[in-house]
């Protein structure tokens, strides 16, 4: 959590920067790049999250955003 929007759009760009090297050859092994290359930065509000999952990524993400409904 960020105490500002501006501070959680900071985070989510900052987030999404950690995925995009990690998917461009950062987690060394392929299947690993293959799982950061699905990776997401989901903000609500002032929350930030990242997923990056192989097998349970969009689970994850809809218990994350179910939160916020």
């Amino acid at each position: 959590q960020c105490e500002t929007e501006e501070a959680a759009e900071e985070a989510a760009d900052i987030l999404q920067s950690r995925i995009d090297m990690q998917a461009d050859g950062g987690a060394w092994y392929p299947e690993s790049m293959e799982a950061w290359g699905r990776g997401v930065v989901d903000r609500q509000g002032t929350y930030v999250a990242m997923i990056a999952s192989a097998e349970f990524k969009d689970g994850i993400l809809a218990s994350w955003q179910a939160l916020f409904q």
